[in-house]
């Protein structure tokens, strides 16, 4: 059997047929955020596409997420859990596939992910095991993407031009720890100690009239590992969780081991919300890839608030 990349071990998910049809569980164990217990959201999303593409006929490519983060899924089992099957339970995300939609174009699937399975219930008249995460994936069959029509639009925001020629090497290989470290501080959960990918910002740009408002450049090739944001308000930043994320994918054939040049901008935050927008770009081709919006709850220390 081949072995696993980095990432291909993260996100892989296994069929849990005693559990039920298109039950999935995580294959590896989840290891928590350095600030919480908490588990990194965009690996409940991998994994939820992943369950949902084990469904799907194959020549279909996801082109569209859309998630909902409802509660905390906690890496570790509680410090007082006495049973031996519930402190096993919480150690796995049960992944819920709901075949919704099957055409010969498009495919549709509603993903909703637990932290204990069906079966562990102890209540009989419980309603079932409360939903922490549900998500709603489209896919294309792949030949109604490739083939070229008279009728079809093809269009794509060109890769930011401030850029101006800079190659990812050029960037020095520290320079993202020292760009959090001015604009962050230290104790923030901000690690850089992870090999799987390397990210290396190009600059902040700051609205005047705007202080919130914040748009960011960078580079990131590698497995695709998660990264953080830079700012100068996660100084004062005490809390942040994702409400909501959704994603397009634009390019199924994109290489995430390789470079990619992304766009984050941060467009309103209030009622203790923040909206950010974010895009990205393959480094090679200058074809736009991916595009997402996420909203997300922040607390900031003190009594400052959004």
């Amino acid at each position: 059997m081949e072995q696993k990349t980095l990432i291909e071990s993260l996100i892989a998910v296994a069929p849990m047929p005693n559990l039920g049809s298109d039950v999935y569980a995580n294959e590896k164990p989840f290891t928590s955020q350095p600030t919480s217990r908490a588990v990194f959201g965009g690996l409940l999303l991998a994994q939820a596409i992943s369950a949902a593409s084990a469904t799907v006929n194959p020549g279909f490519n996801v082109y569209s997420s859309q998630s909902s983060f409802l509660r905390p899924v906690t890496a570790a089992p509680p410090k007082d859990s006495s049973s031996s099957q519930e402190s096993q339970s919480q150690k796995a995300i049960f992944y819920h596939v709901e075949r919704t939609s099957d055409g010969r174009s498009y495919a549709t699937r509603v993903v909703r992910a637990t932290q204990t399975p069906p079966n562990s219930q102890k209540d009989d008249n419980d309603e079932g095991a409360p939903c922490a995460y549900v998500a709603i994936i489209s896919f294309q069959r792949e030949s109604a993407t490739t083939t070229p029509t008279s009728n079809t639009l093809t269009y794509g925001v060109p890769m930011p031009a401030a850029l101006d020629g800079l190659k990812p090497d050029d960037i020095p290989e520290d320079a993202n720890r020292r760009l959090i470290d001015t604009w962050v501080g230290e104790g923030t959960g901000f690690s850089f100690e992870d090999p799987s990918f390397d990210w290396r910002p190009f600059g902040f740009v700051f609205e005047k009239d705007n202080p919130c408002a914040c748009r960011t450049r960078g580079v990131r090739g590698g497995d695709g590992s998660e990264d953080g944001d830079g700012g100068p308000l996660l100084r004062n930043v005490v809390m942040n969780a994702s409400l909501t994320h959704s994603i397009s994918f634009h390019d199924p054939g994109v290489r995430v081991d390789q470079w990619l040049v992304v766009e984050r901008e941060t467009s309103w935050g209030a009622d203790g919300r923040v909206l950010v927008h974010q895009r990205a770009w393959d480094f090679g081709t200058g074809r736009l890839v991916m595009s997402c919006v996420q909203e997300a709850l922040i607390r900031l220390r003190g009594a400052g608030k959004l």
